[in-house]
C-alpha cells in the first residue's frame, strides 16, 4: 500500500480555514491500543450530493468517533454497533449503505492533548446488516517519511 502525507505550512493553513493540525511527537506515529478512541473521516461515496448546479459536486463528509475494539502491529478494527451511533446532521447511513470511498481516510487518536494522526481507513465488512458492523484501519508504523 502506498501512502503520501503532504506538509502544509502555517499560511497555506490559514487560506484553507478551519483544520485539524496533526503533529506526532515521533514518528511513526503510536499505534492505537483496545479500548482508545479513533476519529475517522472520509467522503464516501453514497453521501456525495451531485447536481446540486451544473457541474457541481458536494463532497458527502462524513465523521466519527469509534473505539478500538483489535489492534495490531499493523493494522486496527473497530466494531460500530448501530444502536450507539447518533447523528448531528438529521440522520445516519442505513444498515448496509455502501460506504465506499471512505477508504483511504484518515485515522486520528483522540487524546487529551494532540490527535495525532494514526492511521488510515482500508476496509468495511457488514457482519450483521441491522446492527454489526467492522471497519478496519492500516496502522503508519510501516510507513517512512
Amino acid at each position: 500500500m502506498d501512502i503520501v502525507l503532504l506538509e502544509i505550512g502555517e499560511d497555506e493553513a490559514r487560506t484553507i480555514g478551519p483544520c485539524i493540525i496533526s503533529a506526532p511527537p515521533a514518528w511513526p506515529p503510536p499505534v492505537p491500543k483496545m479500548g482508545q478512541l479513533v476519529l475517522v473521516g472520509g467522503y464516501p461515496k453514497s453521501l456525495r450530493e451531485e447536481a446540486l448546479a451544473p457541474g457541481w459536486i458536494g463532497a458527502g463528509p462524513y465523521s466519527a468517533i469509534f473505539r478500538v475494539t483489535l489492534a495490531g502491529e499493523t493494522k486496527f478494527k473497530c466494531a460500530i454497533e448501530r444502536r450507539d451511533l447518533i447523528a448531528f446532521d438529521g440522520g445516519l447511513p442505513v444498515p448496509g449503505t455502501d460506504m465506499g470511498g471512505l477508504s483511504g481516510g484518515p485515522v486520528f487518536l483522540v487524546d487529551a492533548l494532540t490527535c495525532p494522526l494514526v492511521g488510515i481507513v482500508t476496509d468495511r465488512c457488514e457482519m450483521s446488516v441491522a446492527d454489526f458492523e467492522i471497519i478496519e484501519m492500516a496502522t503508519l508504523a510501516g510507513v517512512t517519511p
